[in-house]
């Protein structure tokens, strides 16, 4: 763990000492302008004493030596045949070395990045209208960002509350709000529970509005589930059992998670690999997806099965479930459930899940026992509505220009001709994110993909997105910020006319805004945006944690 910390931080330094290299290589925006805001990366760390609150790369370059980079920084400018990097460099001119490694290093992985206010006119029109608040989480001091999360954060609401965004058929909108502390995780296919004093348990708020997402109403509250085997509990309760996925030809399909328990001496249950068991050896009823399609015109639900593609490997774990004075033990597979769909034009599903160490398909398994690790995200095809799902290639995990890795892959399939693109978070001053966003394209539906390449800056939230009827592509970015970017070509090649949702006020030490928010879209040539805010006024003016929701008319020029 200490040796991984240690990397992880090597890179949060990199990053930070290409940024400040950057500006200076890069046409400058105006003062304000959000990649200048990077510059208080500098400050972030100079807060907790770690740096100088000097910004130059000059002093930068100085501290390099004390932080274990300065190694590998010139290590890469002799890779990259760099003059004078040759032998031992005498102590006087090692700054001016490190200055000129560092210019170099940003011209050639950063010089494809867009600034937000530099980006380029790919021929789409923008209409923002008024943002409109969907709630408020309660008081809290929110002028200095650790205290505002010790105060309102991870005890009671969380730092992240993540807004999930819904149209029913009927035209009305849903924003779930994930409530409580950040060890629960709804993308996790083993859907860790923690309930220590210092988080709680993780519920959500249902906030519903009747009239285009001008005024919400908090509609339900549903808390977790106190275990794994109540899960689906609540599923058939509005307004979550009208979230659904709607077909081009109106009908609707959901699906429920549920977790494959097994006794520990079952005969019928023999691993495939380790650990590993797999999913086709199980017995078929626990290989069902629970699914409810409902046609259009319909009220009622029509139960059915949906079936995840049996080379896949699940990872087991030993659980005990409390029965009256008793625990029993069982070995708990995770529930698979299609997450995430997006239709193409023929027809076909196709989900991009985040690799797992839990889920994976056979092919990851190699000879030797091990497990290759080089997918990001998997990708998974349905061509039956829903009902069966085959995975059918990847997209890749990397490390680009030595110092950036990928953390995570968001998958656009719904181009023309089979162009696909993948955008990524990449790490920087964040684990998760910080460095910049890295787009890869493919041209035959996601089997091979072009080199990685910077596009902007900044990838902290995530870029979640969608395609329009009109055919303009639509992707968040930032933290700090939040700003959207658009694609009108029919390829995903060209990105452009960017718009700020919520410009950072401190950078990254008053982060006002996570940046992972959620789209829907509200017609062939519009959509809403919803997202969190740290520090919103509320009606007396105090600032509060705040999830927003604003409408955007996009057409082409």
């Amino acid at each position: 763990m200490a040796r991984l910390q240690s990397t992880r931080y090597r890179k949060q330094i990199v990053f930070l000492l290409l940024t400040v290299a950057l500006l200076g290589v890069l046409p400058r925006a105006a003062a304000d302008s959000p990649l200048d805001l990077c510059r208080t990366l500098v400050d972030f760390l100079s807060s907790r004493g770690n740096l100088s609150p000097a910004t130059t790369v000059d002093t930068v370059a100085a501290i390099t030596r004390v932080r274990g980079v300065e190694e590998q920084v010139l290590k890469w400018g002799r890779d990259q045949g760099i003059a004078g990097l040759e032998g031992v460099i005498p102590a006087n001119r090692r700054d001016a070395v490190l200055t000129s490694v560092y210019e170099t290093m940003a011209k050639k992985t950063m010089s494809t990045v867009v600034l937000p206010d530099s980006a380029p006119d790919v021929g789409v029109k923008v209409t923002p209208g008024e943002p409109h608040v969907v709630m408020f989480a309660p008081e809290g001091k929110v002028n200095d960002r650790i205290e505002s999360i010790a105060k309102i954060g991870y005890e009671r609401w969380g730092h992240h509350m993540v807004p999930q965004f819904y149209r029913f058929r009927d035209g009305r909108l849903l924003i779930r709000v994930f409530v409580g502390g950040e060890g629960y995780n709804p993308a996790s296919p083993l859907f860790r529970f923690r309930a220590s004093s210092s988080a709680g348990l993780r519920y959500f708020l249902d906030f519903l509005s009747e009239d285009g997402g001008r005024h919400w109403l908090h509609f339900a509250s549903f808390n977790q589930p106190e275990s794994m085997e109540n899960f689906s509990a609540g599923y058939e309760e509005r307004p979550r059992s009208e979230i659904a996925f709607r077909l081009a030809d109106g009908e609707e399909i959901r699906y429920q998670r549920r977790f494959m328990d097994f006794d520990l001496g079952d005969p019928q249950v023999k691993p495939y690999s380790g650990n590993y068991y797999r999913l086709g050896d199980l017995p078929r009823d626990k290989q069902e997806i629970p699914m409810l399609t409902r046609k259009p015109g319909e009220e009622k639900w029509t139960e059915g099965k949906a079936f995840w593609d049996p080379d896949t490997l699940l990872l087991s774990q030993v659980v005990g479930i409390k029965e009256g004075e008793r625990t029993r033990l069982v070995r708990r597979m995770a529930g698979l459930v299609p997450s995430g769909l997006m239709q193409l034009k023929d027809g076909s599903l196709v989900i991009a899940p985040d690799a797992s160490d839990s889920v994976r398909p056979v092919s990851d398994l190699r000879p030797d026992g091990t497990m290759d690790s080089s997918t990001e995200n998997y990708i998974l095809r349905s061509f039956d509505q829903g009902r069966t799902w085959k995975y059918t290639g990847g997209v890749p995990r990397f490390t680009y220009q030595t110092f950036f890795d990928s953390v995570r892959g968001h998958l656009e399939p719904r181009f023309s001709g089979g162009a696909w693109i993948a955008l990524y978070r990449t790490t920087g001053i964040y684990w998760s994110g910080g460095g910049p966003v890295i787009m890869r394209r493919s041209t035959d539906e996601g089997k091979t993909w072009s080199e990685p390449m910077p596009i902007r800056p900044c990838s902290g939230g995530t870029l979640n997105g969608l395609m329009l009827e009109n055919g303009i592509a639509v992707r968040a970015y930032g933290r700090p910020g939040a700003f959207l970017m658009f694609s009108a070509d029919g390829k995903g090649e060209r990105w452009g006319n960017d718009v700020t949702v919520d410009r950072p006020t401190k950078g990254m030490e008053g982060e006002n805004t996570d940046n992972n928010g959620n789209f829907v879209a509200t017609g062939p040539d519009r959509f809403m945006y919803a997202y969190s805010r740290y520090d919103r006024p509320d009606p007396w003016g105090q600032p509060r944690l705040a999830v927003i929701a604003q409408e955007f008319v996009v057409s082409r020029k």
